[in-house]
Order: structure tokens, then sequence, then C-alpha cells
């Protein structure tokens, strides 16, 4: 789906920041709160792996454009919470959990399709 009908809106930075003092795990649930409190909706989110301006590979997280509750949307709820979760949990293995708030807090764009 990456690059298709539901590219991306905004993205959080490719390059992991130093740890602080040990962030708390990223949840799924608090992904789902974070992008909802944000942009007011649960929009999916997606990893997709790009490469830079001077071809390095860099790993994005996509906020999509479509949302839980939309009529179009193709996951139920607890496959949406799934998918959040598994998101969530590959953040936490690349130790990214802050880049990833400070990435949504910071954002300017509105999930749209582009």
């Amino acid at each position: 789906r990456a690059g298709g009908p539901g590219a991306p809106a905004c993205r959080a930075g490719p390059a992991p920041t130093p740890p602080s003092a040990d962030p708390p795990a990223l949840t799924g649930w608090e992904l789902r709160e974070l992008v909802e409190a944000k942009w007011g909706l649960p929009y999916d989110t997606r990893l997709c792996r790009r490469r830079d301006g001077l071809g390095r590979p860099r790993v994005y997280l996509e906020v999509m454009w479509k949302h839980l509750g939309q009529r179009s949307f193709p996951l139920s709820e607890r496959r949406f919470m799934a998918q959040l979760d598994a998101v969530a949990e590959l953040c936490v293995a690349w130790g990214v959990e802050d880049q990833v708030r400070e990435g949504i807090e910071a954002c300017t764009k509105r999930p749209v399709l582009e």
C-alpha cells in the first residue's frame, strides 16, 4: 500500500535520536491516542521504507488518509489495533519512540490522499 492510493500525509523523521533517560515503551494504544489528539480521528499508520536524497535507506512512519470508522476502511477495530501494536512494537525495537511522539506533535500537515 505504501506509495499507492493510501500515500502518506505526514512522516515522522527518519533518523533516530539519541535515547533520553529510558522513555516509556510506545504502545499501539498510545500511537492511536497521539494520532487522534493531533488530527481528531484514528487514522491508520504504516511503516514505509524509502531511500533519502543521498540514496540511504530510511524508514518513515506514515499517517494514512483512511481512518477507523470510515465506511470504506478495510479493518475491524481489533485488526486496526493489532496493526498499531505491530507498528509501535517495531518503533520500540528500533529505539525511536520519542522521535515518533515528537514527529507527530510537530507535524503541520493533515492526512490526505496524495
